[in-house]
Formats: structure tokens, C-alpha cells, sequence
């Protein structure tokens, strides 16, 4: 879709996995064909595209830019594992949700950008409790400009 609309290759895409236990798994299947690794962290390079992956709630995901990337696709919002005795209360949904929504813009880090971004979440964010607890701001996004749900 990108380089259809847009016209150019992405400049490096960045897949972000639900948890860390999806993300270790993946790593050592890719660490043969890794390019870059950082806790939290693996690069690859296909079709001569970079592809980054992590999973919510890393160290990267808080708190590092990948504005040289140009497409961030989050698989899902991270939810702690189940607690024997209580189900998920609104505070594990919103934190996923706010997780979530860090990590998918990790790539946009500026209001001005200088090539086009492309953001998209696993479709399930749109509906009940995990749509209502998203930021206003990206409801109005998401209807304004398309926000990609896949």
C-alpha cells in the first residue's frame, strides 16, 4: 500500500509484538539473519527494506525514535497474563491501550514530517473496550485521516 500510494519504498518498517515472550521467540528465529540487535530489539533487512520488531512495553518501545522508519504496524495492545482469582479490570485495558498507541508512534516523532508515515493497529482496537479507552485525539485521527486497522 505504501509504495503504491506514495510512490517510494518505505524507508524501514517497525512491527511491534504483543509481548516479550512473541518477541524472543521471533529473535531467535531471526538472529541468523539479523542485521541489528539491542535489548528489545531486532532489525532485519528484506527486499532490501529495514524491519525492526519489539513488543510493547520494551525499553524501545517507551523510549526510542524510529522517525527514520516510515511504517509502525503494532500486532496487538499488551494485557498482562490472567490473573488466577480476578478477571482484567479497566486499569489492564487502558494501559494496554496507552501501550499500544506509544509504541505504534514511535515513528512519528515530529508534527511536521518530512516523507508521509503509516500507522495501523490489529483491527480488534477498534471495538468495544479497547476503541473507547483510545485518546480522543486519535478517534478524530482515525476518522479524519484513515488510520489503518489490519
Amino acid at each position: 500500500i505504501y509504495m503504491e500510494r506514495e510512490k517510494s519504498v518505505p524507508r524501514g518498517i517497525l512491527l511491534v509484538l504483543q509481548n516479550k515472550l512473541q518477541f524472543n521467540y521471533l529473535k531467535k528465529a531471526l538472529s541468523r539473519y539479523a542485521i541489528r540487535q539491542t535489548r528489545g530489539f531486532v532489525a532485519i533487512l528484506f527486499s532490501g527494506i529495514e524491519i525492526g520488531f519489539t513488543y510493547n512495553a520494551s525499553p524501545v518501545s517507551r523510549g526510542v525514535d524510529y522517525d527514520q522508519y516510515d511504517i509502525s504496524i503494532v500486532v496487538a495492545p499488551l494485557l498482562r497474563p490472567p490473573r488466577r482469582v480476578i478477571r482484567y479490570d479497566i486499569m489492564d485495558y487502558a494501559r494496554a491501550v496507552a501501550e499500544a498507541v506509544q509504541s505504534a508512534f514511535r515513528v512519528v516523532r515530529r508534527l511536521k514530517v518530512e516523507r508521509k508515515k503509516y500507522v495501523a493497529f490489529e483491527r480488534f482496537m477498534l471495538f468495544d473496550i479497547y476503541f473507547e479507552l483510545l485518546p480522543q485525539w486519535l478517534k478524530i485521527a482515525i476518522e479524519k485521516y484513515g488510520i489503518t486497522f489490519i
